[in-house]
């Protein structure tokens, strides 16, 4: 079976296309990060792109947002990011687990 076909589509219980605009709430955030986004903005790409066990890839990894949700997804990922700052701040959300 395609794992694919297995994907339940959050968004439409009858598993209706998502919608081209996509009604996202900002989520609160104590990091110092100008471009942190809300965790479900990827949530629905890594469900549809990515296969359980298969791999993520952020080449601009920031705080590690992304990171964060393929791991709660059972995802395993890979981040590049050349910021410091930014990297002790992913390293920390993925050390604890947290999903904010």
């Amino acid at each position: 079976m395609n794992w694919l076909n297995t994907i339940h589509n959050a968004w439409h219980d009858k598993g209706k296309n998502i919608p081209n605009a996509w009604l996202i709430s900002p989520e609160p955030s104590p990091e110092h990060h100008f471009a942190r986004f809300p965790t479900v903005l990827v949530n629905i790409p890594i469900l549809t792109t990515c296969p359980p066990d298969g791999i993520v890839l952020d080449p601009f990894a920031g705080s590690g947002t992304t990171l964060q949700v393929a791991q709660s997804l059972q995802r395993n990922w890979i981040g590049i990011e050349i910021n410091e700052k930014f990297i002790k701040i992913a390293q920390e959300k993925l050390r604890q687990g947290v999903m904010l």
